[in-house]
């Protein structure tokens, strides 16, 4: 589970919301539902630039672009907040969230009717009650469906329209109880057993181009690379030593497990896992199916099952670190 780093550095805002949103509709279901299921055990990767901002949201002292337009009184809003409102904060006709629920779905319509005349006209054509509507809606129809089923959320989806500016502190109430419950129930459910949690390189890095862009070309010889040469392992490192930090402070424990973003290793790669204590990583079944074959063996084979489903364990200068595909 990754996001990318949404806070301005400028400003201090977050300029996209999808940390917040998926925090609503999946972060938190999915780790709790499998208390309904003790036997069944999983594996989590959270990688830390999301925690960070998860924790920024679950402080509730945060600035977030869209969250703002929806807080804003409907009948407050300047042309240019409503234009971003419907450009931004409304699904397509057809996206699932819009069909789900009736109202949405009737002003998306409208937005799509109005949208080839550009956002500013566009936004024209919503009344007051209309934009307010939408704000409630773009936030509402993100939760998780269960939380939507009943209490204060389940009254807003079963009035669905003629929204009230108070509304939008129900959802904020209820949002605000999802993000600060979020950390702490993955916490929970690795204390208790159920679940193991691995991290991945702090903001996310491609970590081999880090470590060294010549290593593009092994993966894939037609690669054209920059004229001049990036090798800084110490950067590389440095993105798994504050992931391996950041881990310890959140969850009270180190991580025996890397997911290397977009599951890109290579031989520069392991000796910093190795060094950081890591015990396994991850990567692909074509990464798999070339190792296999050797670097100036044949193309590389169809894996079979029984290869697949299998850990290995790769040994260098004495240590080792197994890995799964």
């Amino acid at each position: 589970m990754h996001q990318p780093y949404y806070r301005s550095a400028r400003t201090g805002a977050f300029d996209m919301p999808w940390a917040r949103l998926h925090a609503l509709k999946d972060y938190l279901d999915m780790v709790e539902v499998l208390a309904d299921y003790p036997d069944l055990h999983h594996t989590f990767n959270l990688v830390p630039s999301l925690v960070e901002q998860l924790e920024d949201y679950a402080d509730g002292r945060f600035v977030d672009v869209y969250w703002e337009h929806t807080l804003k009184p409907a009948a407050q809003l300047v042309p240019a907040e409503r234009a971003f409102i419907v450009e931004r904060m409304c699904e397509r006709p057809d996206h699932p969230r819009a069909r789900s629920h009736a109202r949405y779905g009737e002003l998306a319509s409208k937005r799509e009717t109005h949208a080839g005349h550009g956002w500013d006209t566009c936004a024209m054509a919503f009344t007051d009650d209309e934009l307010r509507d939408l704000q409630v809606w773009f936030d509402l129809a993100w939760f998780d469906p269960r939380a939507l089923e009943s209490g204060p959320l389940g009254e807003l989806v079963v009035r669905g329209r003629g929204f009230s500016e108070e509304d939008k502190q129900v959802i904020a109430q209820a949002q605000a109880d999802i993000l600060a419950r979020t950390l702490p129930a993955y916490r929970e459910a690795a204390r208790r057993g159920q679940v193991e949690l691995s991290t991945s390189p702090y903001f996310h890095p491609i970590v081999p181009l880090l470590a060294n862009t010549d290593s593009a070309r092994i993966g894939a010889p037609e690669t054209i690379l920059p004229p001049r040469r990036f090798a800084h392992p110490e950067d590389a490192a440095e993105h798994i030593r504050t992931a391996m930090a950041k881990h310890e402070l959140v969850f009270g424990e180190q991580p025996r497990g890397m997911w290397c973003s977009e599951q890109a290793v290579g031989e520069d790669v392991l000796p910093l896992l190795m060094n950081a204590g890591l015990s396994w990583t991850i990567s692909d079944e074509t990464v798999l199916a070339r190792s296999l074959a050797g670097a100036a063996g044949p193309a590389p084979r169809a894996l079979t099952p029984q290869s697949l489903c299998l850990p290995y364990r790769l040994e260098r200068e004495g240590r080792e670190i197994a890995m799964i595909f």
